[in-house]
């Protein structure tokens, strides 16, 4: 079942499955920010559906959400299924979600929500692992999306762009700049924090939920003594260095959160291939806009990817802050600043 919880006096509910594959129906809800609630009773123009990554729950996006919302534009803030309520996700579904589950949850509520505001598309505003199910819902279903602001996530080449072949390197800084490349030393710390953190789901799903909590936050002590275990410039409790610590107390971060880890690595440890999302085929009708964080040792994004979204004319662009891997924590006012200038230009767009 699904909530949507525009205020405290307006409530819409639906009801849904998962996935059939589950032994009991999971419960989430989506705060609404804006026009189409009850405060707001006015039709909204644009429709917005923020979906955070680990660890963080619906206080990532909710900040932005607020600052940008109106009574024309809605926003709708969801976060990964069992991040809100640990407890009763262990509980009910214990082997966690797998990734035609997360999709559907998103798809379900982009449904609601356009359905609520009464509009036609929605555009999607992501970070960390809700960059890569929220751009596998796009790719379900791109009818139901208008455009795209990621945060720290790149996306894997559009089939179009792959077609043409490599990207002209006409830009001699876009092909220069170390941001733009991830170093060999940046993929072995990738594949070594998110097999830990795959690792310590596993433990706490198969021996006792307190094993794999102690065993997840042995990493984190181990990337502040070590600094060549981190993936960040700064470490995950640094409090000096922007952006670099997730938006969540550190004492809500569980084992279980890890989930998304080991659903993408199982498949790839048993030989197969976890669904790899993609960029808009023509970033004209759907565009692109793509934050990301400069103070860290492991990029989440390809050279080419950055290259087809910088080289496309506006609204697509990349920005580069001088912070870690939470840039809506590290610059918020700038966040919302690109936010609302891809809403105009949709709109402008719309009216043409």
């Amino acid at each position: 079942m699904a909530l949507i919880r525009p205020s405290a006096t307006a409530r819409l509910q639906l009801s849904t499955l998962v996935s059939t594959s589950r032994a009991a129906p999971w419960e989430w809800s989506v705060d609404v920010h804006g026009g189409g609630t009850s405060a707001s009773p006015s039709q909204p123009r644009h429709v917005l559906l923020f979906l955070s990554g680990w660890p963080d729950d619906k206080r990532a996006w909710t900040p932005t959400a607020q600052a940008v919302a109106s009574d024309e534009i809605m926003c709708g803030v969801i976060c990964m299924p069992g991040y809100e309520d640990v407890a009763s996700a262990r509980k009910c579904i214990p082997g966690g979600f797998d990734i035609e589950d997360v999709v559907t949850i998103v798809e379900k509520t982009a449904e609601k929500l356009l359905q609520h505001a009464s509009c036609s598309k929605l555009t999607l505003v992501l970070h960390d692992w809700g960059c890569y199910f929220g751009s596998l819902f796009f790719n379900r279903r791109p009818d139901l999306v208008n455009g795209i602001l990621l945060v720290d996530i790149g996306l894997g080449r559009s089939d179009a762009s792959a077609k043409k072949g490599k990207v002209a390197e006409t830009n001699t800084k876009a092909t220069t700049d170390p941001h733009l490349q991830q170093t060999t030393a940046g993929t072995v710390r990738l594949v070594f924090y998110q097999l830990w953190f795959a690792s310590a789901y596993l433990l706490g799903r198969y021996t006792f939920a307190c094993v794999g909590d102690m065993f997840l936050k042995t990493y984190f002590a181990l990337a502040s003594f070590l600094p060549f275990v981190g993936v960040q410039s700064g470490t995950m409790t640094s409090k000096s260095a922007p952006g670099m610590k997730p938006m969540r107390p550190s004492a809500e971060i569980t084992s279980y959160l890890g989930y998304p880890y080991w659903m993408v690595w199982s498949r790839i440890l048993r030989g197969g291939s976890p669904p790899k999302p993609r960029a808009p085929d023509d970033l004209d009708a759907t565009p692109v806009v793509f934050l990301y964080g400069k103070m860290k040792k492991v990029f989440f994004h390809t050279a080419s990817f950055l290259r087809d979204v910088a080289h496309h004319s506006p609204p697509c662009k990349v920005v580069g802050f001088d912070c870690g891997h939470w840039v809506m924590d590290a610059f918020p006012a700038e966040v919302v600043r690109e936010v609302r200038a891809l809403l105009s230009t949709l709109e402008k767009r719309t009216k043409l």
